[in-house]
């Protein structure tokens, strides 16, 4: 069951400029709310309400709150930190379009998103998710030369500049592996 966004302002508030919800309403009042990290890295919190129990992400009551309703998709968080929920700092997009501001994966071995080398030809590889689909977009013998077609793809279809930025835990893990 959905909380109703009057459910959710009688008890909660948010501050715009840091994303910090607070309680309102009842013995927690003043106390910051969703200082729980969940696993997939988001700040989650279990609210009680008339329906019952529902774990709740912050940047979806923090939009939730400002706006007066659900977001009708996902929530992007522009800058990628999934803790920082500044309204300036998220959006309500389609799946398709946040795929277009997405960290590089961990097992990335170029560097690059859309890189890789061709094992049977020895070659560099660049692709793109062009419309849900895979796009190559040629074999090169030179890793620079793939790297600056994948670029240009991206910006042709709109992804966002920090697509393919490395994470604060991918950083760690690759210095923790060179010493």
């Amino acid at each position: 069951m959905t909380v109703s966004i009057l459910e959710l302002k009688s008890r909660l508030r948010c501050e715009p400029e840091t994303g910090c919800i607070f309680w309102i309403k009842g013995n927690r009042t003043g106390e910051q709310a969703f200082t729980y990290l969940g696993k997939r890295g988001y700040h989650v919190s279990t609210f009680r309400h008339e329906g019952g129990c529902t774990t709740l992400a912050a940047h979806r009551v923090a939009w939730a709150l400002y706006h007066g309703e659900w977001p009708s998709g996902q929530i992007d968080h522009i800058n990628g930190n999934r803790t920082d929920n500044r309204l300036s700092n998220l959006r309500d997009v389609v799946n398709a379009e946040n795929a277009k501001n997405m960290a590089m994966k961990r097992n990335n071995t170029s560097g690059v998103n859309g890189v890789y080398l061709h094992r049977q030809t020895g070659k560099w590889c660049a692709q793109i998710n062009a419309f849900g689909k895979a796009v190559g977009l040629g074999l090169f013998t030179e890793k620079r030369d793939a790297v600056i077609a994948r670029k240009a793809a991206e910006r042709v279809l709109g992804y966002a500049p920090g697509h393919g930025r490395r994470t604060q835990d991918m950083i760690e893990a690759r210095e923790a592996n060179k010493l």
